[in-house]
């Protein structure tokens, strides 16, 4: 019979006694090595957009991505890889979601970048409409990013005066040989 591996090791509960199953991102925030960034995208009129992109780490590490936006009214998120990137655009915070790690991440987040190409579009996700003040919906994409790649997540308004942000989180695990 096959020994199944796991990624982590079995914790039980305190109470019951009962193994206890987590996600691959309860488990890398257990771990101290789970991130997210997001941006606020302001008003954007229809047919604006707001961008932020990150740069994959080298592939001494792992990731997981989980890249979103959401918006008052409709519009749409796209995912590219591969971007050119001319201006780097704002440096953006990385929150660890462990708050008591000292861990850092290696991925660099940053806004408004000045794009000479968009790289290739891998996902297109559109978003509902709503009413002014509640989001109008959300959309999310989840992907393991190639080494030392430029993504950019692109969050467009499909209506006039729009509100949202955009949201990219994130696991970091070190490749053991």
């Amino acid at each position: 019979m096959a020994k199944i591996r796991s990624y982590h090791d079995t914790v039980y509960d305190s109470e019951t006694g009962v193994p206890v199953v987590f996600t691959k991102e309860e488990y890398a925030t257990r771990q101290g090595n789970f991130y997210h960034a997001h941006i606020d995208t302001g008003a954007l009129g229809d047919g604006d957009s707001s961008e932020l992109y990150f740069k994959s780490p080298a592939s001494s590490v792992t990731c997981y991505m989980i890249c979103g936006g959401n918006l008052e009214l409709a519009g749409a998120l796209y995912m590219f890889r591969s971007s050119t990137v001319s201006l780097s655009g704002t440096v953006v915070t990385v929150f660890n979601d462990d708050h008591r790690s000292a861990n850092s991440s290696t991925i660099a987040v940053r806004s408004s970048p000045t794009l000479t190409d968009s790289g290739t579009q891998f996902d297109h996700i559109l978003i509902g409409g709503g009413k002014r003040g509640n989001t109008g919906g959300d959309a999310k994409g989840a992907f393991v990013p190639k080494a030392d790649t430029i993504y950019t997540v692109r969050i467009t308004s499909l209506a006039g005066s729009n509100s949202g942000d955009i949201r990219i989180e994130w696991g970091e695990n070190p490749n053991v040989g």
